[in-house]
């Protein structure tokens, strides 16, 4: 009797593992008919998401299996050296089929280089989207890329360090240059993120070429170290490592919601002038874009498709477990598609930037022209002299903030126009003159950082 039962016993499982892997057998997702190479500095929540939702929309409308493979890079500056170089070597194609995120600059720059094929969505799709925002283009005019959601860039806060610590309150990128945070403000490098590079060239084009650097080099003068990747501040603002630091709006709202909004602010930049506010940021686009010679243009086409479609749009948009919203990552993102904003009730995002009235007009042409050099700039007068500069930063502070010092602490060793007849001559590209420029470019900076030191009548940093 005891022996049937095992027998049985034995039967049964056997007949589950057989069952189990015909079930797993058919739920194991097909096999790819091809894999789509994108090249992107997007986060993994992203990836996933539009993983999923393309390998859906794809199959739906051709019936075959595409996979994607993301491509790492690092993050936006290394992928457009990554693209330049590789067209340099191969001019008609590089192996791979998008460049997805990263923002306009760098795409405005490989598209003046020819590294983009041109391609038409649907028109009822083109309706749908602005050609411009308050001036930034959302679409190349040639259709060479496309804005797949909106970016808005400010300040993330600690609340509850604030309030502990009794740190002065946050409204504008100049409150970050404030003294009394030192050591309490965090920042990424702008070499090495797009975002970061962005808000950086905001405050240069918010306040003026001369006193945006100055508030740079102030706000420098407050962060311990700089972290490379643009989510690094938001992080350690959720974390309470920093009080506060610029942060592109998606990276802070995840914040907010992880650690609630009694404890985490967002802040928009603006400044209160002659009784009236005054937007010191800007809304942009971050696109997508075909490059030449892509080895899948057809399915290419579909990808930048699905990005703009309804499918795509309600991805950045809504909120997790939402009827056509994201699976597992609130990506809260703004669509560039206007027809999305009557859906606001389903999603975390909380502005809608057609409503969004800026304080001055961002040049995104300039700014994509200087990129490399702007980066460079911060590289020979800021980050390779940070010790130097945090030094004179403390002198300042001792000394109780001589204004005669302070602007000299806040000169920048290059003035714009030398900036734009470097980058209009297309001289940076020549080795020679670059090193010869950003030596010169340091030694300025540390000989006017020692010179603030000695007119304030400081030592070395405690």
């Amino acid at each position: 009797m005891a022996r049937r039962i095992t027998v049985g016993i034995f039967a049964l499982v056997v007949l589950a593992i057989v069952f189990g892997l015909i079930f797993l057998r058919e739920e194991a997702p097909p096999e790819p008919d091809l894999k789509l190479l994108v090249l992107s500095p997007h986060w993994l929540g992203i990836k996933e998401e539009f993983s999923r939702g393309f390998r859906e929309y794809y199959r739906k409308r051709t019936s075959l299996v595409a996979e994607i493979e993301w491509l790492d890079q690092g993050g936006t500056s290394s992928i457009r050296r990554y693209i330049e170089n590789k067209f340099s070597a191969s001019p008609e194609g590089i192996g791979v089929d998008l460049f997805f995120g990263g923002g306009i600059a760098p795409h405005l720059r490989l598209a003046e280089k020819g590294h983009f094929e041109a391609y038409r969505p649907p028109r009822h799709v083109l309706n749908d989207i602005p050609k411009d925002l308050a001036g930034i283009p959302v679409y190349d005019e040639k259709y060479r890329w496309f804005g797949a959601c909106f970016s808005g860039f400010g300040i993330v806060y600690n609340k509850a360090v604030g309030d502990r610590m009794k740190l002065p309150a946050i409204s504008t990128w100049a409150d970050l240059a404030d003294p009394n945070l030192r050591g309490w403000v965090a920042s990424g490098d702008p070499r090495s993120s797009g975002s970061v590079h962005m808000m950086y060239e905001i405050m240069l084009q918010a306040y003026g070429f001369e006193k945006g650097y100055g508030v740079i080099c102030r706000m420098s003068g407050n962060v311990k170290a700089f972290n490379e990747g643009g989510s690094s501040v938001p992080r350690d603002v959720g974390l309470a490592e920093s009080y506060c630091g610029p942060s592109i709006d998606f990276y802070a709202w995840e914040q907010v919601v992880r650690h609630g909004p009694e404890n985490i602010g967002y802040a928009v930049p603006a400044a209160l002038e002659n009784g009236k506010t005054r937007g010191l940021t800007v809304i942009g686009a971050d696109p997508v874009a075909i490059l030449k010679g892509a080895p899948h243009r057809s399915a290419a086409e579909k990808f930048v498709d699905f990005v703009l479609s309804d499918e795509g749009q309600k991805l950045w948009y809504f909120k997790p477990g939402e009827d056509g919203g994201p699976k597992r990552f609130g990506l809260n993102r703004m669509p560039v598609r206007r027809s999305m904003y009557q859906h606001s009730n389903r999603s975390g995002v909380k502005y809608n930037p057609f409503e969004w009235e800026g304080g001055f007009r961002y040049d995104a042409k300039k700014a994509s022209r200087r990129w490399v050099i702007v980066n460079d700039l911060f590289k020979a007068s800021i980050y390779d002299v940070h010790e130097e500069l945090r030094d004179a930063w403390i002198a300042l502070h001792n000394a109780m903030m001589p204004p005669e010092a302070v602007e000299l602490f806040e000169r920048s060793p290059a003035s714009e126009a030398e900036l734009e007849g470097l980058a209009k001559g297309n001289l940076w590209g020549e080795q020679k003159i670059r090193n010869d420029t950003m030596r010169r470019w340091t030694e300025r900076a540390r000989e006017k950082f020692g010179q603030v030191v000695e007119r304030c009548g400081a030592g070395r940093r405690r």
